[in-house]
């Protein structure tokens, strides 16, 4: 379609009135600055906050554009963790409240496969696959990248904390 756009760096279709990409960032205006540094020309999206920034203030981490705040993320396609757990009952616990609350998390974990579905083309598929093969014992919570603020204030006010929020 003559509206639609394909982003030259995760592939997504988007249409011609997105100024960036919602999945890895990336940017389609030239003229956009820096959040942080109005005097600079921003270098990325961050997929996390979508703030643009330059590159002394974001970077693009193994595809995903995060800002320096949010770059402590670990990422897999569209989606970033928001807890670790070790426990089985913990996870689901805490998957029940983000899902009470509107939100569409994932559990993944090195025992079992992910719950989401990782297209051939994507340059995470590889990690996930590792992550699959060689996984620990840890129960990752991963939200869409849309959802991560919310989901981390929703983990934080809660009495239930998982082991470790962030990596």
């Amino acid at each position: 379609m003559e509206n639609e756009l394909q982003c030259g760096n995760c592939e997504l279709v988007l249409t011609n009135e997105d100024e960036f990409c919602p999945r890895c960032g990336s940017l389609f205006e030239e003229s956009v600055k820096c959040f942080t540094h109005p005097a600079a020309d921003a270098e990325g999206v961050c997929v996390i906050c979508h703030y643009a920034f330059c590159n002394e203030c974001g970077s693009f981490v193994n595809g995903t554009f995060l800002c320096k705040e949010h770059e402590h993320y670990e990422v897999l396609q569209s989606l970033a963790v928001v807890a670790v757990c070790k426990e089985t009952y913990e996870s689901e616990s805490l998957k029940n409240s983000l899902i009470e609350n509107g939100l569409h998390p994932f559990l993944f974990s090195g025992k079992k496969s992910p719950s989401v579905y990782l297209p051939a083309k994507n340059s995470n598929a590889q990690n996930a696959l590792d992550l699959a093969i060689y996984g620990s014992d840890e129960i990752k919570i991963l939200v869409p990248f849309s959802e991560v603020l919310e989901a981390e204030n929703i983990l934080s006010s809660g009495e239930d904390k998982p082991v470790d929020h962030t990596l």
